[in-house]
């Protein structure tokens, strides 16, 4: 007999319940009366069976979602090292390209020689290792894994996935959306120019976010710190230790007066969430805590806000959960099995949000019960961490661990049933995964960055970038890998956040 799950197991807990009332009232009845309780008895031990099968099939659901957690977890760290154990694996074999024994070097000058050109290439080695910033650090992989020991809840399951099969390719939106003009010449580049270079943090800055009015950039990385900027000049207004572990995702909570204060919500590597408030009349701000969302079993990579002040998180636990900011009460839970998130797009009539992660699927859910519409899938299959949709809602881009942009031509505005489909077009954008994909304000330039540390500016029609910037040397003399982006709501001002725990600037002119 197959176990309960979501629903179906919520009302066998509650047929559980009923039954032991039901027990306590009989018993009553039968005392009162001097019977013998065989009624009250049959009652017992039907709720006792009850609750037995109950027991089992949350036992069965946990150990799914471990399973699920623990192939997630291995699947990441293959994918994370892959890129980095080639080269790493070229410099030893250069190393080892020498002489076997000293023994064999027949004169001093041989053996200097022999000793030089080793010493460079143990030097390379060590100088790889000490440059080349991964995407996870193995600290952080560690604890995420040892999280995955704590029991978990009992959730909801997902509906079952629609996954399109192959079907005909559909009209390019870059010829029938958004037609080039009917000159030949080439667009002019875009030209920005760097602001400023912040010594921001002492790791990892993995998370950015512009405030509505564009005068904040909030800041988190790998050292626990959220810190909040001025634009205008680049100056630290306030700086808190908001996690015992790594920051992965920050978002301004919109309020009724922005000008006396400022509210942020944070999530990282450790499962809570918190929301902070800064009051900007006092002479020294200082970010407070206001409330702390625990319910999360794993890693929160992902955050949305909707204009109603709820907060949607997903999470490498499986769980997408959507919460009352005014009371930090949990609304919604949703368990979605198989795939670690890492990503959420929030449409911009909020009527759904798109959600993806390690199993490489976009998922469509409705944003007020997390109702399931359907699921789209690359081809090739990647996993996914950037999504972004256009302030229209008619056209949204994903990117993965492959360095692919795919364009998705649908109009999230009034979608109810979601149509079998497949990208409209793929763009081949960066040589290593893509770690954020952003829209500009008017939905004409979409921007990527990625972990090969670049950031590129598209026009929407034309499929070459309009411009690359170098988060580090163009020469990649000094290379730092790109982990965050944000773009202000003007699209005039850039952020981006790097392995080194370096934030820049730039501005288009």
């Amino acid at each position: 007999m197959p176990m309960p799950t979501g629903k179906k197991q919520q009302r066998f807990e509650i047929a559980e319940f009923g039954l032991l009332l039901l027990a306590l009232l009989v018993w009553l009845w039968e005392w009162r009366l001097g019977g013998g309780y065989l009624i009250t008895t049959l009652l017992l031990w039907g709720a006792v069976g009850l609750s037995f099968f109950n027991r089992l099939a949350q036992q069965k659901q946990q150990r799914r979602q471990t399973l699920g957690m623990l192939r997630g977890l291995e699947q990441r760290i293959q994918a994370q090292f892959k890129d980095a154990l080639e080269p790493l694996e070229a410099k030893i074999r250069q190393a080892t390209e020498h002489r076997s024994h000293p023994k064999q070097v027949e004169t001093e000058e041989e053996l200097q020689t022999y000793l030089h050109s080793f010493e460079t290439a143990l030097t390379q080695v060590v100088q790889y290792l000490n440059q080349a910033a991964l995407d996870e650090r193995l600290t952080n992989l560690e604890q995420a894994f040892l999280a995955q020991h704590q029991e978990p809840a009992t959730q909801r399951s997902a509906p079952g996935l629609a996954v399109g099969a192959d079907l005909e390719a559909i009209a390019d939106p870059w010829e029938t959306i958004f037609p080039t003009a009917a000159s030949p010449e080439p667009p002019p580049k875009q030209q920005w120019q760097l602001l400023r270079t912040l010594a921001a943090h002492k790791d990892c800055v993995s998370a950015l976010a512009f405030s509505h009015d564009q005068r904040f950039l909030a800041s988190g990385g790998w050292d626990h710190q959220l810190k909040l900027w001025q634009v205008e000049d680049g100056k630290q207004i306030s700086q808190v230790t908001a996690h015992d572990q790594g920051i992965l995702n920050l978002k301004f909570i919109p309020l009724e007066d922005s000008a006396q204060g400022l509210a942020i919500a944070s999530s990282g590597f450790s499962s809570e969430i918190k929301l902070w408030q800064l009051d900007l009349q006092r002479s020294i701000p200082q970010l407070e805590l206001q409330q702390t969302l625990e319910g999360h079993l794993g890693a929160v990579y992902a955050l949305a806000v909707t204009v109603n002040k709820r907060l949607i998180s997903g999470s490498h636990d499986q769980t997408l959960r959507q919460w009352q900011l005014q009371d930090g009460r949990l609304s919604q839970e949703t368990l979605d099995l198989n795939d670690q998130i890492q990503a959420i797009a929030l449409a911009p009539q909020e009527n759904l949000f798109i959600s993806g992660g390690t199993e490489g699927v976009l998922k469509f859910w409705r944003t007020p019960d997390h109702h399931l519409l359907g699921s789209l899938k690359n081809d090739p299959a990647e996993t996914i961490q950037a999504i972004a949709i256009r302030a229209d809602g008619k056209l949204f881009a994903s990117g993965g661990d492959q360095g692919l942009i795919h364009l998705w031509q649908l109009d999230l505005n009034t979608l109810a049933t979601l149509p079998e489909t497949v990208p409209c077009f793929t763009l081949k954008a960066h040589d290593k995964p893509i770690t954020k994909l952003l829209f500009s304000g008017q939905g004409n330039f979409l921007f990527s960055g990625s972990a090969d540390s670049t950031i590129k500016v598209w026009q929407l029609g034309i499929p070459e970038p309009l411009t690359t910037l170098y988060f580090s040397e163009a020469d990649h003399s000094n290379h730092q890998r790109l982990l965050s982006l944000a773009l202000s709501a003007d699209g005039r001002t850039l952020a981006a956040g790097g392995s080194d725990g370096s934030i820049k600037l730039w501005r288009q002119i």
